[in-house]
């Protein structure tokens, strides 16, 4: 059982690094739609923005519950992605108030009878992605680590839930080996505010025609197997869900499916982990 919460003085931070490089033009399918992993590395970023600013937002005002920091990376090296940002982190309510106007998106869904029909989904293009270059990730995460060590030594009196990364990739890395970048996930996930640690969830974008492996979402640390090699390395580089998380996932998500998974998945959008963290004044308890 653990209560975690979100809230003004316990609040949280969200860093969100995606792949800008040029294989990212690659197609892929994300339900049932044929897109460019480009296209959907922006919808992904996003959403959960998206979901942040929705979560934050009380009778019709944004609390100042997030940080978030969004980081691309390219043949032009790794810069910030929000607009207007002098600084790496933006607070929620700072971006809410810039928040842009709508745009209509259609992915596929599947309907009673099987059938797919395209269906109309609303975002705020909070950020715009193109791609061009080498794949410098190594060069990125060790950004994104610096921004997670920081704010955690910044937030840790008020015991603050430490950073969670997001980093949305097709798995290609120009800058770096397998065991460069297994060395600095191990140094990510040793980050933290007391026991709690910083999550690093990958997200693998993968090509039209590539097999999924057998667990593609939050997949158990002990069977998980992928014939993509890339795939392989951005597992083994993501965390350990911590308990609460690790719960709410069996629970709720793969009930008959128990063990302890890494935060990790396939052509998915994660906003489900967000469901995990408890935000506001009510404070719900996991089993």
């Amino acid at each position: 059982m653990h209560n975690y919460r979100v809230s003004t003085t316990h609040r949280w931070a969200v860093i969100i690094v995606v792949d800008s490089s040029l294989s990212m033009l690659q197609p892929m399918v994300l339900n049932h739609t044929l897109l460019r992993k480009i296209d959907v590395a922006t919808i992904i970023v996003n959403n959960i923005i998206d979901e942040l600013v929705a979560r934050a937002t009380r009778h019709d005002s944004v609390r100042n519950y997030f940080d978030i920091a969004v980081l691309g990376y390219s043949g032009s090296g790794t810069r910030s992605l929000l607009p207007d940002s002098y600084h790496d982190f933006v607070s929620v309510t700072m971006l809410a108030e810039k928040r842009p106007q709508p745009e209509q998106i259609y992915i596929k869904q599947s309907v009673d009878n099987a059938t797919l029909v395209d269906a109309p989904f609303m975002l705020y293009p909070w950020v715009t992605l193109s791609a061009s270059g080498l794949s410098p990730m190594y060069d990125a995460l060790q950004r994104a680590k610096h921004l997670a060590e920081g704010w955690c030594v910044d937030n840790r009196r008020n015991h603050s839930i430490p950073p969670t990364i997001f980093h949305i990739t097709d798995g290609g890395c120009s800058d770096a080996t397998e065991l460069d970048l297994l060395d600095l996930s191990g140094q990510i996930h040793n980050l933290g505010i007391g026991s709690d640690k910083v999550l690093l969830y990958n997200i693998h974008l993968i090509s039209e025609g590539d097999p999924l492996p057998c667990e593609y979402h939050l997949p158990r640390k002990e069977y998980f197997y992928s014939h993509n090699p890339e795939s392989m390395t951005l597992f083994n580089m993501s965390s350990i869900l911590p308990d609460y998380m690790n719960a709410y996932v069996n629970y709720y998500l793969c009930r008959e499916h128990k063990g302890v998974r890494r935060a990790f998945s396939v052509n998915t959008i994660p906003t489900h982990i967000l469901s995990a963290i408890n935000i506001g004044s009510i404070n719900h308890t996991i089993y």
